[in-house]
């Protein structure tokens, strides 16, 4: 158990790099807006172009787990995503950037599925809990700098902070070449040929033909992308521009969806655990749905709005039961695959919804509350799809299934 700790945890540190990346972008993009002369449609196109490049890579990169070692992907990829962090933090305009954004896209795109699969191989037992709080934990990094930013202005520094980001996954590259080994199953498997062996692009077509994978990957989606472009970017910006909170607090705000995130995480993934995932998955669409159409409706004095923050990433929390529903529903081979699939669309959506955003607003009072209101009718709208789709969920075939080979297998 101590060893299997020590491998997810050496995964989960290169996912939470990622989403400390992510957050020190969106703490640092009036910095970078400023010092690199951007307009806020280059900001947000920034933004989308991480993701975008997130995705593909997840896809490309995170299909690979299982045929390729964990440590040349993961290691090969932190130091990738350390380059993009270097070049950033040089950056004298927005080519130099946008080159930095693609560059750390493509090397954190296997992180979050490289730490599933390590969840999947280690705790299968235990997966939605594990796999909540992996994405708890990571959240985490990211409250903690927003909270941080308002106490130690340096982090807003985007220079400063990105090259720290960069000998940080110099370290975790490391770590990962040095220590991280998959496991392998002890005796003889009697489980179906790798997904490689039968045929990737058979696997890939029982995948896509499953309803329960879509309306799982429509949940993740509609509750995760918009926490991706809204509490990674544009509140901050919203902060700032519309409800006129300085640099400084404007993260310690945004500070509490991101808490709310990683405790609604720990608490959804405990309640599917005794309960099963549906419930949860439910409740916790539909409130984040009540909840931004709530946060768009009026201006909320700034404990008011804190709390109802705090609330929305609670529900927000829950986005990776996708992840348990999408499990039940195939054969342990296909996993890694359909896992790689599911969240290369959330990340596309992130990476088109940011952008889509920046349009929207572009040419609308950035100081006003009915520009505040245009970009939330795009987060409620995805909300509206997690929480339908929520309705469709169903347990699978496969519930236990896995865990049991899992375990046969050591």
């Amino acid at each position: 158990m101590g060893f299997s700790l020590i491998q997810w945890g050496l995964a989960l540190l290169f996912f939470s790099l990622n989403l400390g990346g992510v957050i020190s972008y969106a703490i640092g993009s009036h910095a970078i807006e400023t010092t690199l002369g951007l307009s806020s449609a280059q900001i947000g196109s920034l933004g989308g172009s991480y993701f975008i490049a997130y995705a593909i890579s997840q896809l490309l990169l995170g299909s690979l787990f299982g045929l390729v070692p964990s440590r040349w992907l993961l290691g090969g990829s932190a130091l990738l995503a350390g380059l993009g962090a270097l070049v950033l933090a040089q950056a004298s305009g927005y080519p130099m950037a946008l080159l930095a954004r693609v560059l750390m896209g493509i090397g954190f795109g296997p992180a979050f599925v490289g730490t599933i699969y390590g969840v999947s191989q280690r705790f299968p037992q235990q997966f939605a809990l594990m796999t909540n709080l992996s994405q708890s934990l990571a959240n985490l990094v990211g409250a903690c700098l927003g909270l941080l930013s308002g106490v130690i202005p340096v982090i807003a520094e985007f220079r400063i902070s990105f090259h720290a980001v960069f000998l940080l996954l110099l370290i975790n590259a490391a770590l990962i070449l040095a220590f991280l080994k998959d496991k392998k199953p002890e005796g003889r498997s009697t489980e179906p040929p790798s997904p490689a062996a039968a045929g990737r692009g058979a696997t890939l077509l029982m995948i896509i033909g499953n309803a329960q994978f879509w309306w799982s990957t429509l949940y993740f989606m509609g509750l995760f992308a918009a926490y991706l472009a809204f509490a990674d970017l544009w509140n901050i910006q919203f902060q700032t521009d519309v409800f006129g909170r300085s640099p400084a607090i404007a993260p310690v705000v945004n500070a509490a969806l991101a808490c709310g995130l990683v405790l609604g995480g720990i608490l959804s993934g405990l309640w599917a655990g005794r309960a099963g995932f549906l419930l949860p998955a439910r409740v916790c669409a539909w409130l984040a749905l009540l909840m931004l159409i709530f946060l768009g409706s009026a201006v909320l004095p700034g404990p008011g709005a804190i709390a109802a923050l705090a609330v929305l990433g609670l529900a927000m929390g829950a986005a990776p039961l996708g992840l348990t529903a999408m499990k039940e529903h195939l054969p342990k081979p296909a996993v890694a695959s359909g896992t790689s699939l599911l969240l290369t669309v959330v990340f596309l959506a992130g990476g088109l919804l940011t952008p889509a955003v920046g349009q929207a607003v572009a040419t609308l009072p950035m100081n006003a509350f009915s520009t505040y209101q245009v970009a939330m009718h795009w987060f409620i709208a995805f909300a509206a799809i997690a929480a339908v789709a929520s309705l469709f969920l169903q347990r699978g075939p496969f519930r236990g299934a896995n865990e049991a080979k899992a375990q046969a297998n050591g």
